[in-house]
């Protein structure tokens, strides 16, 4: 057994859906503050609404801002990998929790050694969303006993852990370069 708790941490990196959704807000702030300036320039009675309505867009900002600063959090100690999901750097989300015993194989993103078998298991991605050269999939089971395809991108002491706790059943593959 591990002594301790081994931890990774992993910063997602912007993908299309984040980035436009960063864009789309910004785009709705400027045109509801120009909406807003029209609006109190035509009526001059409805200015103190102005400030009242200005609430909307700046909540709706932080909230597409914070959902869209990600970072995953791995946690593997006594025979459990913890995932947790941290948006904003404030806001922790526990995603899910895997017996490591119950892992059938870990190999690299990629691997002979994963079933790559189109729609027989689900794909639980945790990945920093790059290039795999440095993730791994585990084909574990869940809560509910089905197998799952989860992949993660973790660290030399995570992997170090998960190795001594699976044995037979991870494989790390060196580079043929």
């Amino acid at each position: 057994m591990i002594d301790g708790v081994v931890e990774c941490m992993v910063k997602r990196n912007m993908t299309m859906g984040a980035a436009a959704g960063r864009g789309g807000i910004i785009a709705f702030d400027l045109l509801f503050v120009f909406a807003m300036v029209w609006v109190s320039l035509l009526k001059p009675e409805l200015v103190f609404m102005t400030p009242l309505l200005l609430i909307i867009p700046i909540l709706l900002t932080f909230f597409v801002f914070r959902n869209t600063n990600l970072e995953y959090e791995y946690a593997y100690f006594d025979g459990e990998l913890v995932v947790d999901k941290i948006m904003g750097r404030k806001v922790r989300k526990r995603l899910a929790t895997y017996n490591i015993n119950k892992m059938e194989v870990m190999a690299p993103v990629g691997s002979s050694h994963i079933r790559n078998g189109k729609g027989e298991h689900p794909i639980v991605d945790y990945t920093a969303h790059g290039d795999h050269s440095d993730s791994y999939s585990l084909m574990v089971y869940d809560k509910n006993n089905s197998l799952i395809e989860l992949r993660i991108d973790p660290n030399d002491d995570l992997i170090a852990a998960l190795s001594k706790a699976g044995g037979r059943k991870v494989y790390i593959e060196q580079d043929n370069e």
